[in-house]
């Protein structure tokens, strides 16, 4: 397998950004995973931060995983949870009603077209098949609108950022062997590694980057999906190119984005030429199109997953510098 160029990074543009006193989170760290990892596909269920596959590093070399654990808030703790069918990593994940959804990525030698699902049954955590995807799809994102499974954005390959694509893709929970039906992509150039969340019964896409003359270079801008339209709307740029970062939104008015990799921007001098780890906390207003930066992590990541659950923000895992997974888990109240 071909070399991997590092993609999992964060970061931030140069678009004027708001400060203010209100909606700071409160960060604090929760219990560290046994097993850091970055990569793996991650979302609530049955109250639990779920993270699933993944990759790791050890002894300089990467590894895949099929492992999928399970963070209690109540209880502070890890606990290891049925594992996926094979070591996967770099899918898209989603979870609703008691389900959690890993579709795509690739294992360590090729891509993932099957879709799993993840639910109890008989009180036992169980791994279904419930779809084939149409391609190959690594570095997309999930999110699920009216019963609606999307699938954005990504590439066929996660050694190769040049198949980085707009695709937009869907397909109904509610059926049996439903068939993916294809929607309108996103405007202009493909995108891998980007954040993307659900608010508001519409889709938001943030950021991410593609290949740039054999290099890697992170994007800014943003935009809103209405599934009732079948139909893109340009979003004001975010506050700097950022790749490998999260967004989550705890209402329906607001979405946070999380760390990542930034590159340097005119307007942010103090990013490094080669780029860096980030920190920085965003909350994106849907309503004026304005963004504000918040408190910041306690420490710089990228590749690191946050999801609301009773208006908290949970993420855990990442990628703090190169060949390296965080074992962190953060815990952000406002």
């Amino acid at each position: 397998m071909r070399k991997i160029i590092p993609i999992l990074l964060f970061l931030l543009t140069g678009a004027a950004v708001t400060s203010s006193t209100h909606s700071i989170l409160r960060w604090k760290q929760g219990k560290d995973l046994l097993l850091p990892k970055g990569g793996y596909g991650s979302g609530f269920l049955d109250g639990k931060l779920i993270l699933a596959g993944g990759t790791h590093w050890k002894d300089d070399k990467k590894l895949w995983l099929d492992e999928v654990v399970a963070y209690d808030p109540e209880e502070d703790k890890w606990e290891i949870l049925t594992p996926l069918p094979k070591p996967l990593a770099y899918g898209a994940s989603a979870s609703q009603d008691g389900i959690f959804y890993f579709v795509g990525g690739a294992g360590p030698e090729r891509p993932e077209r099957a879709g799993y699902r993840l639910r109890k049954q008989n009180g036992k955590y169980r791994w279904q098949q419930f779809t084939t995807l149409p391609m190959d799809r690594c570095y997309s994102k999930a999110v699920i609108l009216k019963n609606e499974l999307f699938l954005v954005g990504g590439g066929d390959n996660v050694a190769d950022l040049s198949t980085a694509s707009s695709i937009l893709l869907s397909a109904s929970l509610s059926e049996q062997n439903s068939v993916w039906k294809t929607r309108s992509p996103i405007p202009g150039e493909g995108r891998a590694v980007f954040a993307a969340a659900a608010c508001n019964g519409q889709l938001y896409v943030f950021g991410g980057c593609n290949a740039d003359a054999g290099g890697v270079r992170n994007l800014a801008s943003a935009y809103r999906y209405d599934p009732s339209l079948d139909r893109w709307n340009r979003l004001k740029d975010t506050p700097a190119p950022v790749r490998a970062w999260s967004a989550s939104s705890p209402d329906k008015r607001f979405i946070f984005l999380f760390a990542g990799y930034s590159s340097p921007t005119p307007s942010d001098p103090t990013i490094p030429k080669d780029g860096q780890f980030e920190k920085r906390v965003y909350r994106y207003d849907t309503v004026s199109d304005e963004y504000q930066e918040v408190s910041p992590l306690p420490h710089a990541n990228a590749d690191i997953s946050f999801h609301f659950f009773k208006g908290i923000a949970y993420g855990a895992g990442g990628e703090p510098r190169g060949k390296a997974r965080s074992p962190w888990t953060f815990i952000g109240q406002f």
